[in-house]
């Protein structure tokens, strides 16, 4: 269910590069941002040059809000924005759920399965995506020659919900529920398997 395929780091640069398509900021300031999450979850998993990797990703986040500053908000307070964006990522990075597998590569486990797989994609996930993570999975399943099953569920998001955009932002204002379908899916596969 939204398993990823490719090891988190990957995943994580390419929500960052995801976040900007569509914007009018330079490919310049969203690579160095890219650069910049690499470099902190980097010195964080190490735990090294952590200092040297925050201040990096404060001049990167502060180039951004800049960048996408209209005029309104005072350079004291993008200061203050682009800090706080670096402490709440050093936060998230140091997560023991994420860094025990930012650099695991998923797709050498999948090729050791030698059971039946069902795969579940959101046609909206954009944590997970199909783009950067269903040929991979695909790819390994098939050196296991185990039988597998994928189901892509149009208008879900990465929690399997009917979503408009996909976007984290609109999660919280979404219908608890599973979209239509998911649960007997997921039971017919089981009871054919």
């Amino acid at each position: 269910m939204g398993a990823p395929a490719v090891p988190l780091i990957d995943i994580v640069s390419y929500q960052v590069r995801q976040e900007y398509t569509g914007t009018n900021l330079d490919s310049e300031l969203v690579e160095a941002e890219v650069s910049a999450h690499i470099r902190l979850m980097n010195a964080i998993s190490e735990n090294q040059n952590i200092a040297q990797a925050l201040q990096q990703f404060r001049v990167s986040a502060k180039a951004i809000l800049s960048a996408t500053n209209s005029g309104s908000t005072e350079t004291s307070k993008i200061d203050d924005l682009a800090k706080s964006k670096a402490q709440q990522y050093e936060v998230v990075y140091a997560l023991p759920s994420l860094t025990s597998y930012l650099y695991h590569d998923t797709a050498h486990d999948y090729e050791k399965l030698s059971i039946p797989v069902l795969g579940l994609f959101g046609g909206k996930d954009l944590q997970v995506t199909i783009a950067q993570n269903k040929d991979i999975m695909e790819r390994a399943l098939l050196k296991s020659k185990t039988s597998y099953h994928f189901e892509i569920f149009t208008d879900a998001n990465h929690y399997f919900q009917k979503a408009k955009t996909g976007q984290r932002q609109e999660y919280a204002t979404l219908d608890k529920r599973f979209v239509d379908g998911f649960v007997e899916k997921i039971a017919n596969w089981i009871l054919d398997n």
